[in-house]
């Protein structure tokens, strides 16, 4: 059952284990050529890198990256508001579930509607303003609950069993926090094998974008994040396991800021809503 979600198209790919230094060396360089071979067959997909940071040492491009994480979120600390088109695909409990596409709505401080667009639980609706409704999500029933809407704390079991992340942690400005909390930490850790690729300029989704791609950090064996080149506001952030499994995948499409979203828009007695 989805309770909530985060998440913009991209191809999802599996990605190779990598248990020795010699395995990784031929790795590199198989995928190396496999990135050229797809940014001519599949250029909308390819991360086509036309002003990377390669000359950079390894503290420079981890500088790099975090100073553009900061600015990006300080961008996101500064809307009032905004609606997205998010689609989510995770990883719970050992399954991978299908992607799923919906409508994302945030208000400053803290209020957040959701509504499931497609798959299993197409026409379910969440709301939840931080401190109101006794703390709790309000949950219409789309295609389950028995057709009751309900008040769910967010981080109640039938939540935490199905999402690998709660509604207080969503929204780019949480998910940005995150990140950069967990790139500084282990950076500063001796005993951390993180490493981390700055990517100034590559194609995402026919998108210009910057990619930071952070290795063996403490969350994932490998996370891409992708920012919008010319908002710097989150396009997508994808993580993977040693085996290249999937984990989750966040991905952000057609951003509206700052368009005057009001305590309505998160209320359950919206007229255009179906709690």
């Amino acid at each position: 059952m989805l309770l909530y979600h985060v998440t913009t198209d991209v191809a999802v790919y599996e990605r190779p284990s990598f248990h020795t230094k010699e395995a990784f060396s031929i790795m590199k360089k198989i995928s190396a050529v496999l990135a050229i071979l797809l940014s001519l067959a599949f250029p909308a997909y390819a991360d086509t890198n036309t002003g990377g940071t390669g000359d950079l040492s390894a503290t420079d491009e981890t500088t790099a990256a975090v100073s553009l994480l900061e600015n990006s979120l300080e961008i996101a600390r500064g809307l009032m508001d905004y609606q997205v088109t998010l689609y989510k695909r995770e990883r719970v409990g050992g399954m991978l579930k299908d992607e799923e596409r919906m409508t994302f709505k945030w208000k400053r401080p803290f209020s957040v509607y959701i509504r499931v667009e497609d798959g299993k639980e197409a026409g379910q609706e969440i709301i939840y303003v931080k401190g109101e409704n006794e703390d709790k999500m309000v949950v219409s029933p789309g295609r389950i609950l028995g057709g009751m809407t309900m008040k769910i704390a967010p981080d109640s079991g039938i939540v935490t069993r199905n999402n690998r992340h709660i509604i207080t942690e969503a929204g780019i400005t949480p998910t940005l926090e995150r990140i950069i909390t967990i790139i500084t930490t282990d950076a500063g850790d001796p005993s951390s094998p993180i490493r981390v690729e700055y990517h100034d300029r590559v194609l995402f989704q026919e998108k210009p974008c910057s990619l930071i791609r952070v290795h063996e950090s403490s969350y994932a064996y490998l996370t891409e994040i992708y920012l919008y080149r010319d908002t710097l506001l989150p396009a997508a952030f994808i993580s993977y396991n040693e085996a290249g499994d999937l984990i989750e995948s966040y991905r952000y499409r057609d951003y509206h800021v700052n368009i005057g979203l009001t305590d309505y828009d998160f209320d359950p007695d919206n007229d255009t809503y179906n709690f």
